[in-house]
Parts: C-alpha cells; structure tokens; sequence
C-alpha cells in the first residue's frame, strides 16, 4: 500500500530521531527509525489491525520508545497522520487530514 506523510507528521519523525541523537548518540536515533519504519510497514500491510481512535484514524505504538503511529486508511493509499508523543497532549493532531 501507498504511504503518504503529512508534512507535519514526517517532521515529527525528524524532530524525535535528533532528540534521541542528542540524548544517545547516533545508535539510539538509529534505532528509533528503525522501530518507527517496523511499525510503519506493519501498519502498511494490515491497517486496520491498528487501535481505532475515531472514524476512521488509527494508531498504532512503537515497542521501545513513547510514541505512536497515527493514521487513516484512505483506501487507496495509507495516510501517516502524526508521530504522536504518547506523553503530549492527545488528539493534538486532528486537524490533520
């Protein structure tokens, strides 16, 4: 399935792997998009096994680290709505669409 980013989302990604750089070098940032592209790719082949939040957007947790995939399925393509901090405020992302 397609996957497409929102802009938001994908600096996000970016934001939270040069935290972890700056905490714990360049193996744990490593790591940590290492476990995020897991996810994603789990998220890409079977999206609705993601917990649903509301309508139709789903997250999904990362094993290791504080943060969670949001996304829709838009039927045609995978929609990666925000790399949500599981300790930041919640639903701050839904006027992402």
């Amino acid at each position: 399935m397609k996957l497409v980013w929102h802009p938001l989302a994908e600096d996000e990604l970016n934001e939270v792997a040069a935290y972890y750089e700056t905490q714990g070098g360049s193996g744990l940032a490593l790591a940590f998009l290492c476990e995020a592209e897991r996810v994603v790719a789990l998220v890409a082949g079977r999206p609705a096994a993601g917990r649903l939040l509301r309508d139709e957007i789903r997250c999904w947790r990362l094993r290791t680290f504080p943060y969670s995939i949001v996304y829709r399925d838009k039927g045609d393509h995978l929609r990666i709505l925000a790399m949500a901090g599981d300790r930041r405020r919640p639903l701050y992302w839904r006027g992402r669409s």
